[in-house]
C-alpha cells in the first residue's frame, strides 16, 4: 500500500497461519516491499510439557515461510520472548515499520481471544496502522488475492464524535497514491446528530481529501446499527478496504464488549485497517 512499505507480521505459527501466508503475496501489488515475520514466545509461569526449548522448531517454520515469500518481498525473521503485543510494537519501532499485520482466526474462541488480547493491546498502544487479515478472506489451499488496487474502494466509517485527522490522513495518502475512490460513511443512530449536519461535516472532509489528490469521494449518511450498515455498505461497494479510527485509550471492557470496530472485525471477511485516534502517552 502506498502508505506501507515495511510491515511487521505477527505469526503465532498455528495451522491457520498457512492461510495468512497464502494471502500475503497480494500485498506486493500495494507497494509493500519488506516483511518482518515475527513470532513471540509468551512467558508463562506454567512449564510446557515435552518442550524444553520454547523456540525449538519455530526457526524452521519461519524459514519455511521466508522461502515461500522471498520471491515477493525482502523478508526478515524475528523470534522474541515476552508479551506478544509489546514485542510486536517494539519490533515495529526498532525496524521503522509502517504498520503491523495480524491474521484473524475464524469466528470462535481463538478469534475472540485475539480480539480480547493481542489485537486490543496492539491497537491501544501503537500509533501505527494495524492491518487485520481475516483468514476468511483467503479461499482454497492456494489462496487468492483479496483486494487489488485496480478494483478496490476505501470505505471510511466516521462517528463524527471526535477527531478523525489520523484516519482521514491515512486514507488520503493511500487513496491518492493508488488512485482509489473513497466512500465516507456516517451512520446516524437514534440519539445521533441529524443527517444535515452529519452530511455537511462529511462533505468538508471530502473537500480535504480532494485537496490532497483523491479524485473520487462519495459521501453517505445512513441510519441503523453502525456495524451492520458498515458491513452492508462494504458489500455493496464490491471489493472494499475498511479503514476505521478507534479510540486508543478506550477501556478494555468497552473494546471487548461493545465497540463497533470489534463487531466489524469479528464479522468482516475482508481485510480492514484500524488506526488509533490518539497517539499513545
Amino acid at each position: 500500500m502506498a502508505a506501507f512499505r515495511r510491515v511487521v507480521v505477527g505469526f503465532d505459527l498455528s495451522e491457520g497461519d498457512d492461510k495468512l501466508l497464502n494471502a500475503l503475496p497480494a500485498l506486493r501489488a500495494w507497494g509493500i516491499e519488506e516483511l518482518v515475520l515475527t513470532h513471540v514466545v509468551s512467558d508463562s509461569l506454567v512449564p510446557i510439557l515435552h518442550r524444553r526449548d520454547p523456540t525449538r522448531g519455530v526457526g524452521g517454520k519461519l524459514s519455511e515461510a521466508e522461502t515461500r515469500l522471498r520471491w515477493h518481498f525482502r523478508v526478515q525473521l524475528c523470534i522474541r520472548r515476552g508479551d506478544p503485543a509489546a514485542c510486536l510494537i517494539e519490533e515495529a519501532s526498532a525496524r521503522a515499520a509502517d504498520g503491523i499485520v495480524l491474521g484473524m482466526k475464524p469466528a470462535g474462541a481463538l478469534r475472540e481471544a485475539l480480539l480480547g488480547n493481542t489485537l486490543t493491546d496492539v491497537v491501544r498502544a501503537t500509533d501505527l496502522p494495524v492491518l487485520l487479515y481475516p483468514h476468511a478472506s483467503v479461499g482454497g489451499s492456494s489462496g487468492r488475492p483479496i483486494l487489488s488496487p485496480d478494483s478496490t474502494r476505501i470505505l471510511l466509517p466516521l462517528d463524527l464524535d471526535g477527531p478523525a485527522d489520523r484516519a482521514v490522513g491515512f486514507v488520503g495518502k493511500l487513496a491518492a497514491g493508488e488512485g482509489l475512490p473513497v466512500s465516507l460513511l456516517h451512520v446516524v443512530e437514534e440519539d445521533g446528530i441529524e443527517e444535515g449536519p452529519a452530511r455537511a461535516r462529511l462533505e468538508a472532509l471530502a473537500d480535504k481529501l480532494g485537496s490532497v489528490g483523491v479524485s473520487e469521494v462519495e459521501v453517505i449518511v445512513d441510519r441503523g446499527e453502525p456495524w451492520e450498515r458498515i458491513l452492508a455498505r462494504s458489500a455493496q461497494a464490491g471489493p472494499a478496504l475498511i479503514v476505521m479510527g478507534i479510540h486508543a485509550r478506550q477501556s478494555l471492557s468497552s473494546f471487548i464488549l461493545g465497540s463497533q470496530s470489534r463487531e466489524v472485525a469479528r464479522r468482516s471477511d475482508l481485510p480492514l485497517v484500524l488506526i488509533s485516534r490518539q497517539l499513545p502517552s
